[in-house]
């Protein structure tokens, strides 16, 4: 017994303890208090074996001695293992809090909750001298919380981004638009021109420019002589461009067909292939609307010198009106 208290205090200073009660919690000490247990019941074993059968034949005593030295150690083992098995859990439990007690040294954890979208920093009371003057990274730690917070408040307020009826709506009051100037018919247009026609915007501009001085985008307008959008002559272009209509399903009225009919009619021959004029290409190639404006009177409408300052500023207005709500 003296021996087994020995070893026991020798393993125990190997951790600087004096005593089995001082390291109660650490693994290694709990593991030897149960090997000197289970040797001291095999000792007990032993000898009570022996005494019993003392007074019995030496052959006899010697089989019965033997056979109850190992099932009394088969015995002490599956104490040892039962007991073992229900102790080491709670010994783990007892390691992973005092791992998780010694972490939280930091002055500061953060707290996350489900509801919340970021995590909320809360300061951890400590002792620690050297933490007490450490308002300042508190101060700091704190903005970049509040700043997370923001961040995440803006990102749900996120909203869809505008339509252009609704950017136009804010930039409008910007441009001094004339009363018979219809908007949506101009965009009407440019969109058309640009996306199916691959004009340039200048070149777009310029040519919803000329329609504007023409017949303030009214295609039905019939001006006595002259119809539509570009104020056809009754008695070539015209009946070129209502042939196409007409085969086309549209009505003769029609302001996106009447746009169509300008490239696909046979009145639109001449100004693709023909030479001198190739006005299409030159809409597709333009940078200016004013410019555009101009090139598509004198190549398209054939009609110089008749309102020209309105064409230019008409397409100028449609550029800047368009690009402001893109």
């Amino acid at each position: 017994m003296e021996e087994n208290k020995k070893l026991l205090k020798k393993h125990c200073a190997y951790k600087r303890r004096h005593s089995c009660e001082g390291c109660r919690n650490h693994t290694k000490c709990v593991i030897f208090c149960f090997y000197l247990i289970a040797k001291r019941l095999v000792f007990l074993a032993k000898r009570n074996a022996l005494y019993f059968f003392q007074k019995s034949p030496r052959g006899y005593v010697h089989k019965k001695a033997k056979f109850l030295k190992y099932f009394f150690i088969t015995l002490s083992i599956s104490v040892f293992v039962i007991i073992a098995s229900l102790i080491f859990p709670f010994l783990k439990m007892k390691s992973v809090e005092a791992i998780s007690i010694a972490s939280t040294e930091d002055p500061f954890v953060f707290k996350a909750k489900a509801e919340e979208l970021s995590p909320v920093l809360a300061p951890v009371p400590t002792n620690d001298s050297s933490l007490k003057n450490s308002s300042s990274t508190v101060e700091v730690v704190t903005n970049v919380a509040e700043f997370v917070n923001q961040e995440a408040a803006t990102e749900m307020e996120y909203t869809k981004p505008l339509s252009r009826e609704e950017k136009l709506e804010s930039v409008i009051t910007l441009f001094d638009i004339p009363l018979d100037y219809n908007v949506n018919l101009a965009f009407k247009g440019m969109d058309y021109l640009i996306d199916v026609q691959n004009f340039t915007p200048q070149g777009a501009a310029g040519v919803m420019g000329n329609f504007y001085a023409e017949c303030r985008f009214d295609s039905s307008l019939i001006d006595g002589y002259y119809k539509g959008l570009a104020q056809w002559d009754a008695d070539v272009r015209w009946p070129m461009i209502s042939e196409w209509l007409y085969n086309n399903g549209y009505d003769l009225a029609s302001f996106s067909g009447q746009l169509e009919a300008i490239f696909y009619s046979n009145d639109a021959n001449e100004f693709t292939s023909g030479i001198p004029y190739r006005t299409f290409d030159k809409m597709r190639e333009a940078i200016d609307p004013e410019d555009a404006a101009m090139v598509w009177l004198y190549e398209y409408e054939r009609a110089p010198g008749q309102a020209e300052s309105l064409r230019k500023d008409t397409a100028k207005l449609t550029y800047d009106l368009y690009m402001s709500v893109i």
